[in-house]
Order: C-alpha cells, then sequence, then structure tokens
C-alpha cells in the first residue's frame, strides 16, 4: 500500500457518494428536480468513523446543508467562523485600501458568495490573500500592525517562497506575493493582475480562468493529497469555466501535467469517472487522506511538474530553502 492508511471500502465509497452530491449548488439541485437526493441508505447512513471522515475532509455543513440532520452543529460552528472571518477581512481590506495596496481574493476565500451562497458551507483554516510582490513587504507591516504575528518556517521568508503566514485571535491569513514558487511553473503574477475582476468590499479575485487553473495546480502540488471540499470546489469551478479555456491556460503557464491529474480526480470523486491506475494516488487514498511516503510522494512531485525545466526549478527551490534555513540564525 502506498498510503499508511486504509480504509474499508464503503467508508470510501460513502464521502465519495457525498461528494458528488455536494459537489452540484443547492439550487442546481432544486432546479433539476426530486430525482437529485441527498443518499442517505447505505452510503452515509450514521457512522462514526465516516461522520470523522466527512469533518476531516471539511464536507459536515455542505453535509447538512444537503439533510443531514446530525451535521446542525457543525454548521453553526462554520457560521459563527465566517462571520470571524468576515469581519477580519473587512478590517485588513481597509487597511489595505488606505494604503492603495490591491488585495485580490484566491483559493476559498474567493468562493464565498460565488460558488457557495452560504459562507458556513465553505470551511477553510484561513484566508489567501494575494498583493503585487512590489508591496508584499508593506502589506506585511499592515498586518503587523493590525495585530497579526508571523507563522510558519523562516523560509517564508525567502523571495523564493509563494506566500506568508499571518495568525491573531480568531484570524489567520496567508499573504501571498505569487500563486506557486518560481522556477516550478510560468504563471505570470502581472498578467494575473492584468485580469482581475472586481470581488466584495473594494477587493478583487482572479479572472474565471486563472481561479479554475490556479485552483487544481494548488490540488496538484499537495500530490493531489487534499480534502474533498478542494474537490468540490473544483467540480463548481467547472460550471463556470469551458475546460478548454482551463486546459490552454493551464499549458500557458506550465501546469498541464498538474491539471490534468487533477480534472481526473475531480472527475473521478464527483463523477464517479475511471481513474486510470499508476503511481499517482487512487480515489480509496485521497479519501483515506492518510501520510504517504516520502519517497513515494517526491516521485509524484516530479510526475506533475510540466517537463525537464520545472523539475529542476522544483529540485533548486527545495535545495535553496533547506541551505537557506540552515544559514538562519
Amino acid at each position: 500500500m502506498y498510503s499508511e492508511r486504509v480504509l474499508p471500502r464503503h467508508h470510501s465509497q460513502a464521502l465519495t457518494a457525498l461528494a458528488r452530491v455536494v459537489a452540484v449548488p443547492a439550487g442546481a439541485h432544486e432546479a433539476a428536480g426530486p430525482g437529485h437526493v441527498l443518499p442517505t441508505e447505505p452510503d452515509v447512513a450514521p457512522d462514526d468513523a465516516i461522520d470523522a471522515l466527512v469533518r476531516r475532509h471539511l464536507l459536515a455543513p455542505l453535509a447538512y446543508r444537503a439533510g443531514l440532520e446530525r451535521f446542525r452543529r457543525d454548521h453553526i460552528a462554520s457560521s459563527l467562523l465566517a462571520e470571524l472571518r468576515a469581519r477580519s477581512l473587512v478590517e485588513v481590506g481597509d487597511a489595505f485600501a488606505a494604503a492603495r495596496i490591491p488585495v485580490a481574493l484566491i483559493k476559498g476565500a474567493a468562493y464565498l458568495g460565488y460558488l457557495y451562497a452560504d459562507p458556513a458551507e465553505r470551511p477553510m483554516s484561513d484566508v489567501d490573500l494575494l498583493v503585487p510582490p512590489a508591496r508584499h513587504a508593506e502589506a506585511e507591516r499592515i498586518l503587523r500592525r493590525l495585530g497579526f504575528w508571523r507563522v510558519g518556517s523562516p523560509r517564508q521568508q525567502s523571495r523564493l517562497h509563494h506566500a506568508v503566514g499571518y495568525k491573531r485571535k480568531g484570524a489567520s491569513i496567508d499573504l501571498h506575493r505569487s500563486i506557486i514558487q518560481p522556477w516550478r511553473s510560468r504563471v505570470d503574477t502581472d498578467a494575473l493582475w492584468q485580469r482581475v475582476v472586481p470581488a466584495a468590499a473594494g477587493l478583487w479575485r482572479l479572472d474565471p480562468v486563472d481561479e479554475a487553473v490556479i485552483h487544481l495546480g494548488h490540488v496538484a502540488r499537495h500530490e493531489l493529497m487534499v480534502p474533498l471540499i478542494n474537490y468540490v470546489d473544483a467540480a463548481r469551478l467547472l460550471q463556470h469555466v469551458e475546460r478548454a479555456a482551463i486546459v490552454a491556460r493551464a499549458r500557458e503557464f506550465r501546469l498541464g501535467r498538474a491539471v490534468h491529474a487533477a480534472l481526473a480526480m475531480t472527475d473521478a470523486i464527483t463523477r464517479d469517472a475511471p481513474l486510470a491506475a499508476g503511481v499517482l494516488p487512487s480515489v480509496a487514498e485521497v479519501v483515506a487522506y492518510g501520510p504517504v511516503w516520502r519517497p513515494l510522494q517526491c516521485l509524484r512531485k516530479a510526475l506533475l511538474v510540466e517537463g525537464p525545466r520545472e523539475l529542476a526549478g522544483l529540485v533548486a527551490v527545495a535545495a535553496y530553502d533547506s541551505v537557506a534555513h540552515r544559514l538562519r540564525p
């Protein structure tokens, strides 16, 4: 077995059955008629182990909205956390606006009000914000003035790292200077900023095609081993963007192989499409969401980069981070 954690087959089936249902927004289910009903027997029947997996994959609030009453408390808790995040985001957004620093919502935070009508449906551990690279240091100073402190490893301060983590009580922010470490792809950050579209409260979000490519690239950056909510996000993004546009932009960004793999896993989980067996994880392994043998993880990273240049970049960035971390006091 590639993963150290193995699940009973019916657990995997239950989670993917749930993911297939919640991958379609509630309004779309209602419009489609009574045929779209959340399965409750036997796939997601009450079971402590399955319920724990639903929570681990951040699907509990969606499960409640889809009709599973036993996740009501999860939805309430997620609603409270969403309100706290919203207040912090307004404060941070206002501070950045006062300094005339453009800020774009990326990943989960960008999907609220777009893919998810109810913010509680999309739990997240932090809010991801993108600022222009030239303004990143200034944005960090503003966050510190607002009471945030830096978290994470010292190597995040390297310009080769794409984001720096900040926290304060009740709020966590990943402040991005770029989307992915340089050399691992050819994502043009300047082009991303030229295509941004307005979001709420004076903020921005990425162009829908860029957003879908970046999301799928993020999934692949973790070798496809991410909570299932990320695949629900991907399925909902695909309802707004043509696949051909995503594939073309991914090739432009030198993320073609990564995006292809993430799309295949999204279809396998949310549409029950067949998935070719190989070195990359199976659906069951993704659902198990357990630790992966480090050499296998490295092999998967190598398989998901676009070509020799990006592979060399992956190795170079890892080596730089290792050396820089050792040299810092």
